[in-house]
């Protein structure tokens, strides 16, 4: 009955998890004062909390690489529209030069 956006370790952990609560006969006999087991819990809640973090920054360096190639794209579009204008220009006074001399 696993859901299937669940990654494999979440499937296996679930998995442990059901199979030790079946073991014991019911949920309601599991020791929660366990000292290994508050600790490994902690531990598995940092995890989580630090894997959350990196998919943030994972995110946010890619929409900076995302932004940052459309700020280059626009530059260069611009400098090429300003290259092409000068060109015209250029074009335009030999023209007008070309036009008198004749």
């Amino acid at each position: 009955m696993a859901s299937f956006n669940l990654c494999e370790d979440s499937v296996s952990a679930r998995r442990l998890i059901c199979d030790h609560v079946q073991g014991i006969g019911a949920i309601f006999k599991i020791d929660l004062n366990d000292k290994q087991l508050q600790a490994s819990c902690a531990c598995a809640r940092q995890k989580y909390t630090v894997s959350l973090e990196d998919e943030k920054k994972k995110k946010a360096q890619q929409a900076d690489l995302k932004r940052k190639a459309v700020s280059e794209g626009r530059d260069r579009v611009k400098k090429l529209q300003i290259s092409i204008q000068n060109d015209i220009d250029a074009m335009l006074k030999s023209a007008d030069e070309f036009a008198e001399k004749r």
